[in-house]
């Protein structure tokens, strides 16, 4: 069985660990091919509490998709926990790793892609359908590697608040351990919304959709109906009452025709430079 170079982090917490089983069950019915999968959790008793339940249910259904390994800290701080996984990692050999929440429910990841584009010097780089092109500068031609379409990608502008963020991305460990060194995170909102992109020097986004997942399945603690349906096995929590779902879809569909209305005009900005 032959993986990808980089591997997964999937970060969560022992209270949603009921997401991460649906998580791991999604995975493997699904034949997604994922290679190593690291999983980040705060104690030991939920590590043993996973692996033994993912042995007696799915280990033996998807060796020719992933390879779960399970990382747990005892530290209660949330940065803490991360910057252990991160340095399990590094000795581990590995320099890149993608990084995401257990509620970004993964349907596929071009590991060709993504292991091109260990290749540049950067921080982090999201992989996602999530564009935040408001958020993105076009990088010159020499820089973009434009020659070669799958590796186009843009640099995130210095000054937006969510330049860091836990959304599917190629993350440098060392760069991202320098961060957390300098700054106390207690959650994962604190990790997102505290400090803006200014803090790491290289922050990118590919314009190719090198991961397709569905995001944020669970919002405060409740799943969105619609993922419920179509994810949720294991997790007994609440879903999102209709009159907040109604608020989040209207909200979802403003911001999806704003971010497609942006991708048109970056593309025609592309084209438009290598007429050039």
């Amino acid at each position: 069985m032959h993986f990808s170079d980089v591997p997964v982090l999937l970060i969560s917490s022992d209270g949603y660990l009921d997401v991460l089983k649906d998580w791991i069950a999604h995975a493997t019915n699904s034949s997604i091919y994922i290679g190593k999968i690291y999983v980040l959790v705060n104690t030991r008793p939920a590590s043993a509490s996973l692996m033994k339940w993912y042995h007696a249910n799915y280990a033996s259904h998807n060796s020719n998709s992933f390879e779960l390994h399970v990382i747990y800290s005892s530290a209660s701080c949330w940065g803490v926990t991360l910057r252990y996984g991160l340095a399990y990692l590094q000795e581990a050999g590995y320099q890149y790793a993608i990084a995401l929440l257990e509620d970004f429910f993964v349907n596929s990841i071009d590991f060709v892609e993504v292991n091109k584009l260990c290749d540049y010097q950067f921080d982090i780089c999201y992989l996602g359908p999530r564009p935040m092109h408001n958020a993105i500068k076009l990088l010159p031609l020499d820089q973009s590697n434009n020659h070669d379409v799958n590796n186009r990608f843009g640099s995130i502008r210095k000054s937006f608040k969510y330049g860091i963020s836990l959304q599917p991305a190629l993350w440098n460990l060392a760069s991202i351990d320098n961060y957390l060194s300098i700054k106390i995170v207690r959650s994962a909102w604190d990790f997102e919304g505290s400090i803006c992109s200014s803090n790491l020097s290289n922050t990118y986004r590919s314009l190719n959709k090198l991961i397709k997942y569905d995001d944020q399945a669970v919002e405060k603690g409740k799943w969105y109906p619609l993922k419920a349906l179509r994810y949720r096995k294991f997790s007994k929590r609440k879903i999102v009452n209709l009159n907040q779902y109604a608020y989040l879809v209207i909200e979802h569909c403003v911001i999806k025709t704003f971010n497609l209305f942006l991708s048109f005009i970056i593309r025609l900005q592309f084209c438009f430079q290598k007429t050039l």
